[in-house]
């Protein structure tokens, strides 16, 4: 996909095409820059991209959901005039289903209770946001969710007042703390953390409460569940990832921009004073103004060359350790929920998401991504052993799986999919500015002041651009 254009001024390269590299370029052809974007791989999209749907043809992708405090990822999605192909809640639910004890026995909750929801009749239990005022919109559901005591709800309204007031302080100290310790000192139980925190953190974080960083978790769940009334609002691609990505192509394109796919970027030319000078790519040397590496870390030493790519802070990544998610997709030949999303306690599958189909479609089927995030767990384990288990966890909540034929099935576990928020991994974040005064680094894994996530890759890319001293308003 490219776009004529008659700007004799060196263009600016953007290397890579997944959300980092799309904002990146996209903020640039915004700003009147002229600037071209390479991705190696024929889509877009990079770890958020699409693959062929084995059962109803076209393109699926893994679950990927946003909240409404992804300011970033919904300007840029919104001027893409992608605003039709998402949907938002207005203000959030989620919906609990509540692994039995025993796949025959009652269903016992991580409190002190015994709830029939949720398991062998498949009926979650909803937590939804009220009317009152922020932070006291979800005063009432708390109040009213069934899955804990009522002193235990009591002691998590405590808690959640208490991190707002000392959300500042974790972020300049809690660098170094697993927020652990503070779950610890608000007193937060066993049934609180598993109902409450390690949904919330785990899901944002792919980490578990007790081994994040602080000030991450803290502002996880401040920018969310205690900012405005949307903001812990979830949204979600009703089309195939691949398509929002595509729009937000052509809107470069629109503007002056090219984007070139199928085009791996040997290297970056860097001149002694230390300037970004031209970029190759197999046969093609191209002069350019300067670069946006939006890549993980493990490329720059190929991109910019051993002297280059060991030198503070380019290095840094190096020492990020990572952290899989893995995604079980199953084709049922009819419905098995009417729910588009469920959380699951009690067990290590954590979301069940329902896939849309493409308009038209006329099949029963329905296609179930279930997501276990922080999956270290299932690494070793084969693809039949990961599916054998996860659907059998699947059936104990969800009972209908049982007696629905099961058309297809899919594993997809990456392996590096977000860089590990333990204590120490601020260090190995990278600012967007580098020595290199034309060269700015882009990617979730940069020092966004996020987690690693499609808001915190959208954000890099504009930190980069500004790195590199344009304003795109």
């Amino acid at each position: 996909m490219t776009a004529p254009t008659a700007d004799t001024r060196r263009p600016w390269a953007v290397v890579g095409g997944g959300a980092a590299g799309l904002a990146a370029a996209e903020a640039l052809a915004r700003a009147g820059e002229p600037v071209v974007l390479y991705e190696r791989h024929s889509r877009l999209g990079g770890r958020a991209g699409s693959f062929p749907d084995p059962v109803r043809g076209g393109l699926t992708d893994n679950q990927h959901v946003w909240m409404g405090c992804c300011t970033a990822l919904r300007g840029l999605l919104d001027r893409a005039g992608a605003g039709d192909a998402v949907f938002e809640q207005d203000r959030v639910r989620v919906p609990f289903l509540v692994r039995p004890d025993r796949d025959d026995g009652p269903v016992r909750t991580p409190g002190s209770g015994t709830v029939s929801p949720g398991g062998k009749t498949g009926r979650p239990v909803v937590l939804e946001a009220g009317g009152l005022p922020p932070p006291l919109h979800l005063l009432g559901a708390l109040l009213r969710f069934p899955l804990l005591t009522l002193s235990e709800r009591l002691v998590l309204l405590r808690a959640l007042i208490r991190l707002r007031r000392e959300a500042g302080t974790l972020k300049e100290e809690g660098l170094e703390n697993p927020f652990g310790e503070w779950l610890d000192r608000a007193r937060q139980s066993v049934a609180v953390r598993e109902v409450f925190w390690s949904p919330v953190i785990t899901s944002i974080l792919n980490a578990r409460p007790e081994e994040v960083r602080s000030d991450l978790a803290a502002m996880a769940v401040t920018e969310s569940f205690l900012g405005p009334r949307r903001a812990a609002a979830l949204g979600w691609s009703v089309v195939p990832l691949a398509e929002l990505w595509e729009r937000v192509a052509a809107r470069i394109v629109s503007l002056g921009g090219e984007v070139r796919r199928g085009v791996r970027v040997d290297a970056l030319e860097i001149d002694s004073p230390g300037q970004v000078t031209a970029l190759r790519a197999g046969n093609e040397r191209r002069e350019i103004a300067g670069a946006v590496a939006a890549v993980p870390p493990g490329a720059l030493p190929r991109l910019l060359g051993p002297e280059w790519a060991n030198t503070d802070p380019l290095n840094r990544g190096a020492g990020l350790e990572w952290a899989p998610i893995l995604n079980l997709h199953l084709w049922f030949a009819e419905p098995v929920t009417d729910e588009p999303l469920l959380a699951v306690t009690g067990s290590p599958l954590q979301w069940i998401f329902v896939r849309p189909a493409a308009p038209g479609y006329a099949g029963r089927d329905q296609h179930l991504d279930l997501v276990s995030s922080a999956s270290g767990i299932w690494l070793e384990r084969s693809p039949d052993q990961v599916r054998s288990a996860l659907t059998h966890e699947l059936a104990a909540v969800l009972p209908a799986v049982r007696n629905t034929p099961l058309l297809a099935a899919k594993v997809v576990h990456i392996r590096r999919a977000t860089f590990f928020p333990g204590p120490g991994s601020q260090a190995a974040r990278p600012p967007a500015a580098t020595p290199i005064p034309n060269l700015a680094l882009a990617g979730a894994w940069t020092a966004t002041g996020w987690p690693s996530t499609l808001e915190g890759a959208a954000r890099s890319g504009e930190l980069a651009v500004r790195a590199l001293g344009v304003r795109s308003g």
